[in-house]
């Protein structure tokens, strides 16, 4: 039985350790999307029609990651809780699966905000491939976009295949920023080129159909 109670302290263990990787991770993305929040931020004050959805989707992502972060925390709590308290009694069972349970109805919920942001920032993202230079954009948005698909169905399947999935998102996101920087090139070059306003050969700023 010794050895039993060992198991099932080193299986707690493992898990809390497991979900604590996945924290930092979680760390790194949150501090990726507020650069992203930087950027819909100035986009969003280029032009508030097209892109505040994007701005809004950011902010939406950032509460989801933090929403996730702290389920992930309780759930950890709960699991170390377990791993010191081994052997299990029906206290500390009910005790860590009312934190486990607690934990994965925070970062659910989080998940469906973060569906919902990621969806308002692809559409800026979208929109933002219109811009002059922009082209690489759109294609970095669709291999995103599968790239995250394929993650998620590997995931719920358990597949080595959200390697790949991993691999699309990168590649997406650096045909993204790849675009992105294009678009901005070729906005100071106009404005570079630019009379005065008002005078002759002044040249609105382009506003995509």
């Amino acid at each position: 039985m010794t050895d039993y109670y060992k198991a099932e302290s080193l299986f707690y263990s493992l898990a809390a350790t497991v979900l604590g990787i996945e924290l930092l991770a979680l760390v790194g993305t949150l501090i990726s999307f507020y650069f992203l929040y930087r950027g819909m931020k100035l986009l969003r004050m280029y032009n508030a029609l097209r892109y505040g959805v994007g701005y809004t989707g950011v902010k939406l992502v950032i509460a989801a990651i933090l929403l996730v972060m702290l389920g992930l925390i309780i759930v950890i709590a709960g699991l170390a809780s377990a791993s010191s308290a081994a052997p299990a009694t029906t206290v500390s069972i009910s005790s860590t699966a009312g934190a486990i349970l607690a934990g994965l109805a925070v970062a659910g919920i989080g998940g469906i905000v973060w569906l919902i942001g990621v969806i308002l920032v692809f559409i800026a993202l979208w929109r933002l491939g219109d811009e002059p230079g922009g082209g690489t954009i759109k294609a970095g948005v669709v291999i995103w976009l599968i790239g995250v698909v394929i993650e998620v169905i590997a995931g719920l399947a358990g597949s080595t295949a959200s390697g790949i999935g991993g691999l699309l998102v990168l590649i997406g996101a650096i045909l993204v920023m790849v675009g992105a920087r294009s678009v901005r090139e070729h906005a100071l070059r106009l404005a570079a080129s630019q009379p005065p306003p008002g005078t002759a050969g002044y040249t609105p700023p382009y506003t995509p159909p």
